[in-house]
């Protein structure tokens, strides 16, 4: 279908664009540089390999002492995103379900209260559902694979750009991309080298020849797997 990707979303150029926005606003976001991470961003993007975007995009460790969103909450925030209220589409319903067997599902992995009248607890044991996300590999592994699903779909992107006024060919200027990031991250300062490093992935989308609307999908999936997305 023409508004549905190809289930690679063409990742090998998807994951070395997104590559630098995720390093940078690990950096600047969690102060957490470690061996490996504390490079200069355009150093790293330079030398990034295709695949190398679930090494950079690392799931955050308990070390990290950050509260998490549960089941509910990452429920609510990817469907304000991607999802138009109004929309009556197939992509429409496709992000939904998406959503919902990624995520809404996944309450042994996301953490949140269940209920066994509503047949949603793990092994049917309300107990077996940590009611404090915990951060683990499997949680970080659905929430990556729903936002690159999702934001296969146009239709997603299109959504979140309406949010903030924006067509699919809109430049990113430091404005359009500081909307963006309020709109990912509401109420949360970001530093220059974010909105620079995003203004780069965007103009180097473009330079690789991708459509106005594909330069906005690689930065609202930088935007979606960072741990930021996960942080309360």
């Amino acid at each position: 279908m023409k508004n549905k990707k190809s289930g690679k979303l063409k990742m090998l150029k998807v994951q070395y664009l997104t590559g630098l926005a995720v390093l940078v606003m690990c950096l600047s976001f969690q102060n957490c540089g470690r061996t490996g991470f504390a490079v200069k961003a355009e150093d790293q993007f330079e030398s990034l390999e295709f695949g190398s975007l679930g090494t950079i995009s690392r799931s955050l460790g308990s070390e990290d002492k950050i509260n998490i969103g549960h089941v509910g909450y990452m429920t609510s925030t990817l469907t304000m995103l991607f999802v138009n209220p109004a929309s009556a589409t197939s992509a429409n319903t496709s992000i939904k379900s998406k959503i919902n067997s990624l995520v809404t599902q996944q309450i042994a992995s996301m953490g949140g209260p269940c209920s066994r009248y509503e047949d949603n607890c793990p092994g049917g044991d309300p107990s077996s559902a940590p009611e404090v996300p915990l951060s683990n590999a499997i949680r970080k592994g659905y929430l990556i694979r729903s936002c690159e699903e999702i934001l296969s779909i146009d239709e997603a992107v299109i959504t979140a750009l309406s949010q903030i006024s924006l067509p699919p060919n809109s430049a990113a200027s430091d404005l359009n991309l500081s909307n963006t990031l309020n709109l990912f991250f509401p109420g949360r300062a970001v530093s220059d080298d974010v909105l620079s490093a995003l203004r780069s992935q965007h103009q180097a989308a473009l330079n690789f020849g991708q459509t106005p609307l594909d330069a906005w999908r690689f930065v609202f999936l930088s935007l979606c797997t960072s741990p930021m997305m996960e942080m309360l």
